[in-house]
């Protein structure tokens, strides 16, 4: 029906790019038209949208029930380009989808994928939609599955004859978050190398970004076996700090692992290295020289306090090379420079850093101070039900490493956005978890107020409860005396 005959106004640019979104983009929704007949046209109206949509979930619908039954199906679709990573449903597929989708598109390369996929997927059918943990991340193993593919060429040994280790996990010789991150290495290990690598470098193949190449090679550097110093790294490192790094726990990131082989090495203990890969540092690979001296610094005064160190590497931070926008005497937008860009350590003692950092505290308040004061206890209690196999539990966060751990595993800012973090005090936090066979998996973080109504609850990204989760919480809710009316 055309604009002409109804009389209605054709809906905006913005809701038509929305509409088109849903179908992976311009070209995936060209595709659709003309496989249903209708015109790839600009300027619909709500009434064709309208019936554009309700198509799109009846295939969607009768897709999802074919996917179910042969999820082989489903991967095929997904490495053709036949469905969107929007158009999958299940969250567990679409982040495979989205792995996927960011992989050479040409005919050879995505039949190639597709074989690889089915040949995992026949050997371990849970592995293409679990996650590795590493330090607070969860990592899809979708996604160092096809980075291993764009390096085929380089395999040492054929991926059907992988077998993934045995599951002596459920012994508790090792926890159930570890399954996924063993499996993965065992795989690369198969693929790629012949000697031994550390524990923490698997996630070289996890990892996307500027960095993730260079990582990657340092692990074919390491697995030829080449010692680690000897690679191009982005920091410097003596041979007693190479030494160091070959001894970093398993689940470390591997930005975390340098440093922690840098204060090693530097005759730091281990209560230091962790202070510091806790802090703003942690992560943080440039102006290396600089940090190195701050790490020499308190290996020298063993006596500042440790619990300091976080709010520490801020202050550090914020005077040495953090710039900020502002405006000048005209009203122009201009970049501050920092307040004092030439800061060296030297010129510094324990005491002085100790009064300094208290005045800069006091004058901006930490932001993401790891040994910030701890919630205090909100008095109502938890819950632990038995469903199946899976265990729900709703537990209480208290201490500052537990928030800062839930905000950067659910990925949103709920516990540190600046309305409610200056009354932090007046609430208590708690996170809803499923603890399965394979796992325990993050659901939501749940904003509790002082009079006991359940005023936020998000799940992973900022979503809202799923029906499954929001039951969780009803029965909470029943059982702690808490009022749950704010979430409808």
């Amino acid at each position: 029906m055309s604009k002409e005959k109804t009389g209605q106004p054709a809906v905006s640019q913005l809701d038509m790019r929305a509409h088109i979104s849903h179908f992976g983009g311009a070209l995936g929704y060209a595709k659709w038209c003309r496989k249903n007949s209708l015109k790839f046209l600009a300027g619909k109206t709500p009434e064709e949208i309208a019936a554009e949509q309700k198509l799109w979930a009846q295939e969607n619908t009768r897709r999802s029930t074919q996917y179910v039954r042969s999820p082989e199906k489903l991967i095929e679709d997904i490495c053709f380009g036949r469905i969107s990573w929007r158009g999958v449903e299940s969250l567990d597929w679409r982040r495979l989808a989205r792995a996927v989708a960011l992989t050479p598109s040409d005919t050879p390369s995505r039949e190639s994928l597709l074989e690889l996929l089915l040949k995992i997927r026949k050997v371990s059918p849970r592995f293409l939609v679990e996650s590795a943990v590493f330090g607070v991340r969860e990592f899809p193993c979708a996604v160092a599955i096809c980075s291993l593919h764009e390096r085929r060429n380089q395999w040492l040994r054929k991926p059907e004859d992988w077998v993934p280790p045995p599951d002596i996990w459920e012994a508790r010789v090792f926890s159930p978050a570890d399954k996924w991150r063993r499996e993965l290495g065992s795989l690369i290990r198969h693929l790629m190398v012949d000697h031994p690598v550390p524990l923490f470098m698997d996630q070289a193949w996890l990892r996307t970004g500027k960095n993730a190449e260079s990582f990657r090679e340092l692990y074919l550097h390491v697995g030829s076996g080449k010692d680690i110093g000897s690679a191009r790294l982005p920091v410097q490192l003596t041979p007693a700090m190479a030494d160091h790094i070959m001894l970093v726990p398993g689940d470390c990131m591997i930005e975390s692992a340098l440093l922690w082989g840098q204060i090693h090495g530097l005759g730091g203990d281990r209560g230091l290295a962790e202070a510091v890969i806790g802090s703003r540092s942690g992560m943080i690979l440039s102006h290396n020289d600089f940090w190195l001296s701050v790490y020499s610094f308190l290996i020298v005064h063993p006596d500042f306090d440790r619990r300091k160190i976080g709010s520490l590497m801020d202050f550090l931070w914020a005077r040495k090379f953090a710039r900020r926008r502002g405006y000048d005497n005209e009203g122009r937008r201009i970049i501050i420079p920092p307040p004092q860009p030439d800061l060296a350590m030297t010129d510094l003692s324990p005491e002085v850093l100790s009064l300094q950092i208290d005045a800069w505290l006091r004058e901006t308040g930490p932001k993401w101070d790891y040994f910030s004061p701890a919630q205090p206890k909100s008095g109502f209690s938890g819950l632990e039900i038995q469903q199946g196999t899976s265990t729900w539990r709703i537990v209480e966060l208290l201490s500052p490493a537990e928030l800062r751990d839930e905000a950067l595993r659910m990925n949103h800012q709920l516990i540190f956005a600046p309305d409610i973090r200056a009354k932090r005090q007046s609430y208590s936090f708690w996170s809803l978890r499923r603890e399965t066979p394979f796992g325990t998996q993050r659901r939501q973080t749940i904003m509790v107020s002082q009079r006991g109504e359940i005023l936020v609850a998000l799940g992973r990204g900022g979503y809202p409860p799923k029906a499954s989760d929001f039951s969780i919480l009803q029965i909470w809710s029943e059982r702690a005396g808490l009022d749950i009316e704010p979430l409808y």
